[in-house]
């Protein structure tokens, strides 16, 4: 994965304005578009190319103005990232051109998050949870549209009787696979847990 960083003065069109405005376009049009804040290390889902971010949009999804990361996927193609260094009240505009994914390396990469998630299984039978929670956050990092990676995290801290953490992945990997039976009885059982006290 290649990262762009951009200068201020190559994206500002604006630097007196009142708000925030990031305009994202690609060729070819239609690629999801990840945002996250410095500092942190979940990513939001914006919506897909082209669009105009504006503060409010930002603030909906909790995230803060300043340095911000952002990532473009789309299927077939080569994920990119640019850092944005500065974004208070400035406009902005970001063109990407999408590179090809390679076949031969996109299959090496679907093969290891395969053995990725075969490991984590049998962490998780030996209660090696830790080391588990480890794989499971580069998958997150690699994959973050994948819900399989926080289903298994709210499976591990179901087993450390973590609800609360058990609650809050499951609610993740629902929120990105809602056809995901399990991950609802999850859901279920939890909050039926932990309203009885148990």
């Amino acid at each position: 994965m290649k990262t762009y960083f951009l200068l201020l003065s190559m994206i500002l069109l604006a630097s007196c304005s009142s708000s925030t405005s990031i305009k994202v376009t690609t060729e070819p049009a239609g690629a999801k578009i990840y945002v996250r804040s410095m500092g942190t290390k979940s990513y939001e889902e914006m919506g897909v190319t082209p669009l105009t971010i504006n503060s409010d949009d930002l603030e909906k999804k909790k995230i803060k103005d300043g340095p911000l990361y952002i990532d473009l996927q789309k299927e077939g193609y080569k994920k990119s990232s640019v850092l944005l260094a500065e974004t208070e009240a400035v406009d902005i505009e970001v063109q990407m051109n999408l590179k090809p994914e390679d076949k031969l390396d996109n299959a090496r990469k679907y093969d290891e998050l395969s053995n990725q998630l075969f490991e984590v299984q049998r962490l998780i039978r030996t209660k090696s949870f830790e080391e588990a929670l480890k794989i499971t956050a580069t998958i997150k990092k690699d994959f973050p549209e994948l819900s399989v990676p926080n289903e298994l995290e709210g499976s591990i801290y179901y087993l450390q009787s973590k609800f609360k953490k058990s609650l809050e992945a499951f609610n993740l990997a629902y929120s990105k696979n809602t056809d995901n039976a399990f991950v609802l009885k999850m859901k279920k059982l939890i909050i039926e847990k932990t309203k009885s006290g148990k």
